[in-house]
């Protein structure tokens, strides 16, 4: 039902944004997420807010304990098969801490990458729901590798989650298409969190409270 509400022919009611990326097709809802800089223009909501139809599906959520806020913004990306998102963090002053995607279509491996070096890989079958939240959100960079197919679990037990390295239980899954409803809660307060070496509010913050320090030796 999601997936077959969005129309990519053209939004004839002006109520939300879209436009063709390189490989993938978006839509915004809410906020216009702006790539050029990873954040949203707070002072201008889309008409319209979130479709009808997340409403239900948001609530449930909320009332099974799965996210915490409602989210206001919602980016749908539908990728061709093969390609991929390059390693980010979601930008620290845009949003709250949640972030939450559901991939509808074609299953897929996402990298996630601490800054010390170490890869966990997670499969994110179709129809499943990823909420990062604290570390996971705010400090490890995460992707999707461009390629045509995936190494995966190969026993049938396997429904989803971290990858491991048993060679004796891995085999290769197809890249599809795949289309990406990520919520966000667009952020009132400035950030607090405990990662200032990857927050663009903390590390703001501690330059210039080192060029203080700077200019008060030199004086």
């Amino acid at each position: 039902m999601l997936w077959e509400s969005v129309n990519w022919t053209g939004d004839t009611g002006n109520q939300n944004f879209q436009k063709s990326l390189k490989h993938r097709r978006v839509k915004h809802f809410g906020y216009e997420f702006h790539y050029e800089n990873n954040t949203v223009d707070k002072d201008k909501p889309l008409p319209g807010g979130l479709p009808d139809i997340c409403n239900s599906i948001l609530d449930k959520w909320l009332k099974e304990g799965y996210i915490k806020h409602k989210p206001d913004q919602l980016t749908i990306n539908q990728y061709e098969p093969g390609h991929g998102i390059p390693a980010h963090i979601d930008t620290h002053s845009a949003f709250e801490d949640e972030i939450i995607s559901l991939s509808l279509g074609s299953e897929i491996v996402m990298d996630f990458k601490h800054p010390e070096g170490v890869t966990v890989q997670v499969m994110l079958p179709r129809r499943s729901l990823l909420v990062m939240t604290g570390e996971s959100r705010y400090l490890w960079n995460h992707e999707i590798i461009p390629r045509k197919f995936d190494t995966v679990q190969a026993s049938e037990q396997f429904k989803g989650g971290i990858i491991t390295s048993d060679i004796r239980d891995l085999t290769l899954s197809k890249h599809g298409i795949r289309t990406s409803f990520r919520f966000r809660k667009v952020r009132c307060m400035p950030c607090n969190c405990s990662y200032s070496s990857v927050c663009d509010v903390l590390s703001a913050t501690v330059g210039l409270l080192h060029k203080c320090v700077f200019l008060l030796y030199a004086f």
